[in-house]
């Protein structure tokens, strides 16, 4: 047992194909669908909201179509930068392997995306009480004026690709299962001034109905409210160099974690337990039952663009974690893979304040650059360590950092597990003497 201390220094009709599929050693029907816009009916939407952008224009076309006799046009003007979105609805529909999507565009700039909407019904996001929405991208348009066809495909792989970033986003609990499809998207981030686009041809394969698979699925977007219920998590962080927690000084009573519940914990008299592993979600809802805090290792985080903010992936739901643990026995030789790491988590982090601690054997000075707290870990008992050397040690710890860093430490309450293996060894050796 460890215990850690803290101190300071509406759509047109498509046009339906039915092919079989094989699926789990069973026949599953899929769909093909076409759009060839040659109706008066509009089949898409302007997806986007915002006083910046107005509809000036949207309609279904005879001017120049891809193919035929109509397209779909859009006529926008944007009083701002920012990003236009068109949609039409899908399905909902299974994510499969074979699912692909193609629509030709002309637009009066390059760079449009399309993309595919897909829905997660199983978990609701703490923010907005509606499911997680992810936009798996396809191909962007290169030139301005002329039609291109752009493709979306290999939905499934993208999304485990970017799992990660949706844990990130909503809490560890997010998985694949059950993701449906709900739309295919166009989109395109433009300047201010006046834009225009025109879709034709919209061909998508690999089409299965969800009732196929999921029988008793319903509207995704309804859900009930206890089940979204939001939860909230008092402010926590440093604050002037001392760690608060609802705006009041917090002294962390810590412990490693052995898989004891957290009540129990808590009946102890602690208020936080330390993670070897990035909190679960049943781990950070057991803490805020028993009204612990979580130190644990951030969780996985993907390579982060700085100069694309609104790409950067956010670490919500992970409100019950008082700080972010980088690791033990850092040196000189972790600095380079220790500043980037800190660089993510804090573009990450919605919750500014939050510190990064970690424990360092060398290099302190460098180490201390790149985190808030410092962690000074030695094992005493079971060793011919005294207290008062061990005090005099922790007294020498903040001159070897950067000044003003705050540092914990931690104080042993049973044996090392090397410092007990090494004593058996020892009464072994005694005993055949």
């Amino acid at each position: 047992m460890r215990l850690l201390l803290y101190g300071h220094a509406a759509s047109a009709p498509l046009f339906t194909t039915i092919f079989i599929l094989a699926a789990a050693g069973a026949a599953v029907q899929a769909e093909s669908l076409e759009n060839s816009f040659e109706g008066p009916e509009t089949s898409w939407n302007l997806g986007s909201e915002g006083s910046w952008l107005r509809l000036v224009a949207h309609s279904r076309s005879t001017e120049q179509p891809h193919r035929g006799k109509g397209c779909e046009r859009f006529v926008v003007a944007a009083s701002a930068t920012g990003t236009v979105a068109f949609e039409t609805p899908l399905g909902p529909a299974a994510v499969i392997d074979e699912f692909q999507a193609s629509v030709w565009v002309k637009a009066s700039r390059p760079d449009v995306r399309v993309a595919v909407r897909v829905v997660l019904p199983e978990h609701p996001s703490r923010q907005t009480g509606r499911p997680v929405e992810v936009l798996v991208p396809g191909g962007a348009s290169r030139d301005a004026g002329r039609w291109e066809q752009l493709s979306v495909g290999d939905v499934r792989r993208t999304l485990e690709k970017q799992l990660p970033a949706l844990r990130l986003e909503h809490g560890p609990q997010v998985t694949l299962s059950g993701g449906i499809v709900t739309a295919i998207v166009v989109d395109a981030a433009i300047p201010p001034g006046d834009h225009s686009f025109a879709i034709d041809d919209l061909l998508v394969n690999g089409l299965v109905p969800v009732q196929s698979r999921h029988e008793s699925w319903h509207d995704p977007l309804v859900r009930p409210a206890a089940a979204v219920a939001p939860v909230s998590d008092p402010p926590a962080g440093l604050a002037r160099d001392v760690i608060e927690v609802d705006g009041r000084p917090f002294f962390p009573r810590s412990i490693d974690w052995n898989g004891e519940p957290f009540a129990f914990l808590a009946e102890l008299g602690l208020n936080c337990v330390r993670l070897p592993a990035p909190a679960a979600a049943d781990q950070l809802a057991a803490a805020r039952s028993a009204g612990m805090w979580i130190i644990c290792p951030p969780p996985p985080l993907p390579d982060i663009d700085l100069q694309e903010p609104d790409q950067v992936p956010m670490l919500r739901n992970w409100d019950r974690v008082l700080a972010w643990d980088l690791g033990t026995s850092l040196s000189d030789d972790s600095v380079d893979e220790l500043a980037e790491l800190a660089r993510r988590l804090r573009a990450s982090d919605p919750r500014r304040g939050r510190p990064l601690i970690g424990s360092a054997d060398s290099g302190l000075r460098n180490v201390s650059r790149h985190i808030d707290m410092i962690v000074a870990r030695r094992t005493v008992l079971g060793t011919s360590l005294e207290l008062l050397d061990w005090l005099e040690w922790l007294r020498q710890r903040p001159r070897l950092a950067r000044p003003g860093t705050p540092f914990m430490t931690t104080l042993a309450t049973e044996l090392d597990p090397a410092a007990a293996r090494k004593s058996g060894k020892f009464r072994v050796v005694e005993g055949s003497a």
